[in-house]
């Protein structure tokens, strides 16, 4: 079963407390099952009630005022579910934040974190030493003792599980973003164009990007690469792209592939305002990923304020035939066992379609768990058969051609080392090092190994990390496949790291704030600039050549298209994807 971390558990927060949408359930119910289970939604009541009580603080407003902000800030569709658990629930959050108490407290109150009361996130804001008779606990055992009995009948969470679960069953039926059934679509979320290249032409299942092979007339765009038409007897594809070494961009890894991250305006009280969760539906529908800003996949670069460059950019910036070639095979929480059964989706045909770079990339959850101990983690047997399953798959998927890099597992010792005594965005001088010991504290924590304080359990599991990485060379020294050649690259965070310091950046900024825990974007854009050095230095006949004649380009930064120029004069840059 798919782990939930922390970046999810607090988007789910968002939702299951402010968005009791069916298109929360579709997600959470069906692709993140786990979300629901353990402490988990201890912690998402904790961290939304805590954003709530900064929002008050920082905005100087009542907690009702606050609670009618935050709905009134949410899209207009979600508002109406908003509006009915602030009447639910709003007094008694109210009344508890009114007498003091934490937000700890207020969740204890009503039952959420009712089997962790020795779990604390929050100190009192104030001294409550002159409270009598300690009012805010009594209200807490007041609370938790008759709110199942005399609201709902259940507890929160089970009323907001069963609403969700009702409204789901008439929503998104199957097949209705992918009319043709060829894996591709023309919407953008909902595994659709930020994850894959978007489909030209969804009616007819022999059109979509990476195809080769056509027997269409020169007016279809068979690839959806934008290049149609004729000049003369020659059609443009075959004028401007055979022959330029064509080749897709596939990742199959996880969610640092997956660019997993919630932005932190959306737990910074100081922060939110009326546009703060403008892209929250656009978000869950994709998640909580943003692989169209990933170093694999990438493709917006839209937004002058994200830095944005991926594998998939330069290799389109090599060849502008390339053009929507690109698919990001990555799921939340994936070590290797769950690769096997992910790459069935991987739409590739040996016969019709270009050959591509695959990156296989399980930087970390084959050895994150929430276990208290180091058995859990995936042995270098275990993961050694993964792959070689992984990879025979790819063989029968793959055209003659390919290649296959795997990127080795991170030293997530860096975690902690960099993170520990930052404060996190959730305020109240709140660490890091605090949130990782509550999150294990509510049996939540999901890399216990490297997101702790004892030095000898994290030394354990980056010591199973180098291991791990060393199958990926053993496999590269000893295996062969039919259509594929192979490369290891160590995951080079630690190079990465000291390059940007060296430049004078902050360490901590290669990681995302609010879960502690992933690559931020600025590491997405690094490390695919990296990688793609790394390729042009070690295998550059893996970049296609497209003009062998010009070794001067070669040289400086490796072959280009010789058309790329006639491509933007006659079509433009396809903008869109």
């Amino acid at each position: 079963m798919t782990r939930a971390t922390p970046v999810f558990v607090l988007a789910a927060a968002l939702l299951f407390f402010l968005v009791p949408s069916a298109l929360a359930a579709a997600l959470l119910f069906f692709l993140v099952p786990s979300v629901l289970c353990n402490g988990d939604a201890c912690l998402e009541c904790t961290l939304i009630i805590g954003v709530l009580d900064q929002y008050a603080d920082t905005h100087e407003v009542s907690i009702e005022q606050a609670m009618d902000d935050l709905c009134g800030f949410l899209p207009s569709e979600l508002q109406p579910g908003c509006k009915a658990l602030v009447e639910k629930y709003g007094d008694v959050i109210i009344n508890l934040l009114s007498e003091g108490a934490t937000p700890d407290e207020v969740c204890q109150g009503i039952t959420l974190c009712a089997d962790y009361k020795q779990c604390s996130l929050f100190t009192p804001k104030f001294d409550r030493t002159s409270l009598q008779h300690d009012r805010v606990g009594h209200m807490v055992e007041k609370t938790a003792g008759g709110f199942t009995q005399h609201h709902i009948g259940l507890s929160p969470w089970d009323w907001i599980k069963q609403e969700l679960a009702e409204v789901f069953s008439s929503h998104i039926p199957p097949g209705v973003f992918d009319l043709d059934d060829d894996h591709f679509s023309t919407l953008h979320p909902l595994r659709g164009a930020d994850w894959r290249g978007m489909d030209c032409g969804d009616t007819n299942s022999d059109v979509y990007p990476g195809r080769n092979v056509t027997n269409f007339s020169s007016n279809i765009d068979h690839n959806c690469n934008g290049v149609v038409g004729s000049s003369g007897s020659q059609t443009y594809e075959s004028l401007l792209c055979a022959n330029t070494g064509q080749m897709g961009t596939i990742v199959i890894g996880a969610s640092a592939q997956a660019h997993f991250r919630i932005p932190p305006t959306w737990i910074e009280g100081q922060y939110i305002n009326s546009t703060t969760y403008d892209d929250l539906i656009f978000a869950i529908e994709n998640e909580l990923d943003w692989p169209h800003l990933s170093w694999a996949t990438g493709w917006d670069t839209s937004n002058p304020n994200t830095p944005v460059s991926s594998l998939y950019l330069k290799m389109r910036e090599q060849n502008l035939c390339n053009h929507r070639d690109y698919q990001s095979i990555s799921l939340n929480g994936a070590g290797s066992p769950h690769l096997i059964p992910l790459v069935q989706t991987l739409s590739r045909n040996q016969t019709h379609d270009q050959p591509a770079l695959a990156v296989i990339a399980t930087i970390g959850d084959d050895i994150c768990g929430m276990n208290h101990d180091a058995n859990h983690m995936t042995t270098p047997q275990e993961f050694q058969q993964n792959i070689l399953t992984l990879l025979n798959t790819l063989d029968t998927k793959l055209p003659s051609g390919s290649h296959v890099l795997f990127m080795g597992l991170v030293d997530g010792r860096i975690l902690w080392d960099t993170m520990n005594n930052l404060t996190h965005p959730i305020g109240r001088n709140i660490t890091y090092a605090k949130i990782y010991e509550y999150l294990t504290c509510i049996n939540a924590n999901p890399c216990y190994l490297w997101l702790n304080s004892n030095q000898t359990l994290r030394d354990i599991g980056s010591a199973r990390a180098a291991q791990l990485s060393a199958v990926y060379e053993t496999i590269v020294a000893n295996y062969t496949f039919k259509h594929f050649d192979m490369a290891y690259l160590p995951f080079p965070l630690e190079q990465i790291k000291q390059t940007w310091v060296a430049n004078g950046g902050n360490p901590a900024d290669l990681i995302e704030p609010v879960d502690g825990f992933h690559p931020s974007q600025v590491t997405h854009k690094l490390l695919a600039d990296y990688v793609w050095q790394w390729l042009q230095k070690n295998y550059p006949s893996w970049i296609p050549l497209t003009n062998p004649n010009n070794a001067k380009i070669l040289q400086l930064f490796g072959k280009t298209n010789p058309n790329n120029a006639k491509i933007l004069q006659l079509f433009g840059d396809q903008g869109g994807y």
